[in-house]
């Protein structure tokens, strides 16, 4: 009657291990889904933001094109030149914004 008692308890220890690593797995699982649905959701701001964005330089670089050609003045025609190479730059950091938010491939070069 001891033996089987004995054989009884290390089943159901047994089963006790196994039923905490599967708690412990699903625990883990759980969370790694979490983390991509945060990183879903990062990646959906990230292109909402950069379309808007991009919609705002092409503004900018419409009414620089548009200072660019009708100045005469040297001065006003470099800071506009400044100003278009800044929106440029910008033009880059949407890019790499729709990358991440995965709507565009991002070119990788050295």
């Amino acid at each position: 009657m001891e033996a089987r008692i004995e054989d009884r308890r290390a089943e159901l220890s047994e089963a006790n291990n196994q039923l905490t690593e599967e708690v412990a797995e699903r625990e883990r699982v759980q969370s790694a889904l979490v983390q991509s649905q945060k990183m879903e959701a990062i990646g959906q701001l990230t292109g909402g933001i950069a379309h808007d964005f991009n919609n705002l330089l092409t503004v900018i670089f419409g009414n620089l094109e548009m200072i660019q050609r009708r100045t005469q003045e040297e001065r006003t025609a470099r800071l506009a030149d400044c100003a278009a190479q800044a929106a440029e730059r910008a033009a880059k950091l949407t890019h790499q914004l729709l990358a991440f938010s995965r709507t565009q491939r991002l070119t990788l070069k050295p």
